[in-house]
């Protein structure tokens, strides 16, 4: 009876608390308003050449590797603790992690578009730091949707994998995983053209965007990053858990 109350009473909107993907949509709008900010100041003070939101897009980046560390450092205690299973969370944590990436691509791609207008309103040139991204215009929103979806998707599920490593304490389960989650974000990274986003990234590398294999390797890695996630804290111990 109580799994199938949980089961009806689940909701993406409510998980892992309510107004957590509203609160997300706050951060973009402050993302957002540095941008803005950033352009204004290039403006009165210098040339306006290339994307302003392209240039603050390490931000949203950030933003969702720390939602993953979260989700996995404090709310999958609180769920447990509260009497949902280990596995039940993680069900749902993927789900909120495919969903939470597709809001923040959206977002996204929003921005672009949007800077794309008060640039051609100004008469500015818009374009890329890269040559390399599965897109070349503001205006392509399929591919910068995909692109930002798979970007998000891995850097949050990342953040997911190396929290849980940290949490395990163990060498070969846990510490050994963080490099894995590191590996994971420079890869998408350097197969959907942003070569100056990989954390490892020693030499400047600049790869033709290719969406057959951005697609295999983004959903690939969530996969791997879910499974190696789930090995971690299967059977993590927490004090407080219900009995």
């Amino acid at each position: 009876m109580t799994t199938t109350t949980e089961r009806r009473s689940w909701s993406i909107i409510r998980f892992p608390e309510e107004g957590a993907l509203a609160f997300a949509v706050l951060v973009w709008l402050a993302f957002f308003l540095t941008a803005c900010a950033i352009l204004t100041g290039r403006a009165i003070f210098g040339t306006v050449a290339g994307s302003a939101w392209e240039s603050v897009t390490m931000l949203p980046r950030l933003f969702a590797v720390g939602t993953g560390f979260w989700l996995t450092w404090v709310y999958l205690r609180l769920h447990v603790t509260h009497g949902q299973t280990r596995q039940g969370f993680m069900r749902r944590a993927s789900v909120y992690q495919a969903a939470f990436a597709a809001l923040l691509a959206a977002l996204t791609t929003l921005s672009y578009l949007i800077e794309l207008a008060v640039y051609r309103i100004a008469g500015w040139a818009h374009g890329f730091s890269s040559r390399g991204y599965l897109f070349d215009s503001a205006a392509q929103v399929g591919p910068i949707l995909l692109t930002y979806w798979l970007v998000y998707l891995v850097w949050t599920v990342a953040g997911a994998l190396i929290a849980a490593a940290i949490r395990r304490r163990s060498w070969f389960g846990g510490v050994l995983s963080i490099p894995l989650g590191i590996v994971m974000i420079d890869g998408i990274e350097i197969v959907v053209g942003a070569r100056f986003h990989t954390p490892l990234q020693i030499v400047n590398i600049e790869w033709a965007g290719s969406l057959p294999l951005a697609l295999a390797l983004g959903i690939g890695a969530f996969l791997v990053g879910l499974a190696a996630t789930w090995a971690l804290v299967r059977d993590i111990p927490f004090p407080d858990e219900a009995r």
